[in-house]
């Protein structure tokens, strides 16, 4: 008996779709319509002769040979993806997009971007930094190549989901608080004027919570876009 040949295509299709967490996200990132989708995952399952899906669950379950086959799918476009770029020569200069939040960016970006060079001499290194939450929305929307940006943050967990974002723990960090040397205002006095980053920084719930358990008051004199600003 002959077996049929996977094709790597299906395979593609069935990972993006449970990367995805559903075929309506898996038809934007692959840019193809929902229908095609559908159909790409019922050859799959009619070459295998299996449901890979429970369909009546939501969000999307996998069935037992679901969970087989994205094992073995992620592996072979792995293998795939490995063999290409061992064999096939790259034509010109390759480009790597760098996200990086802001805080990170000015203190250590050009230390890295120097070492990069000296590493990579024939990699151009294209970069611009943000907020955590917009980079991790550039890397979702194929942006950016790699992120360096605030974990713990609540948009992580949902890109991660969405994704499957492969994540690395670099540092660790102490949030502190800081006032002006030349400042004359007592910290101890209610309500504590705050300088901070707008709404979409990692540490501000962190820091207004802690104010919160603390029993204090305060009151935001300036919200900054960028840290320069703040």
């Amino acid at each position: 008996m002959r077996i049929a040949d996977l094709d790597l295509d299906l395979a593609r299709c069935f990972v993006t779709v449970v990367e995805s967490g559903g075929f309506t996200q898996a038809s934007k990132r692959l840019r193809l319509t929902q229908s095609a989708i559908t159909l790409k995952i019922k050859r799959l399952e009619d070459l295998l002769q299996r449901r890979l899906f429970l369909r009546t669950t939501k969000p999307l379950e996998l069935s037992l040979e679901g969970e087989v086959v994205l094992g073995y799918s992620a592996r072979l476009l792995d293998l795939n993806r490995e063999m290409i770029q061992r064999v096939a020569k790259p034509a010109g200069i390759d480009l790597l997009r760098l996200g990086i939040v802001e805080h990170f960016g000015y203190h250590f970006l050009p230390v890295w971007l120097s070492e990069f060079r000296r590493e990579w001499p024939n990699v151009r290194l294209v970069t611009d930094m943000g907020m955590t939450a917009d980079l991790l929305k550039g890397l979702e929307e194929e942006r950016f190549d790699l992120v360096i940006a605030s974990a713990g943050y609540t948009a992580m967990a949902q890109y991660k989901m969405a994704s499957m974002v492969r994540e690395q723990h670099l540092q660790k960090e102490t949030p502190v608080w800081v006032q002006s040397e030349k400042s004359k205002i007592d910290p101890r006095k209610d309500p504590l004027p705050l300088v901070m980053f707008g709404s979409l920084c990692r540490f501000r719930p962190i820091g207004l919570e802690a104010l919160r358990k603390a029993g204090r008051s305060w009151e935001i004199v300036f919200d900054g876009a960028s840290l320069p600003s703040v």
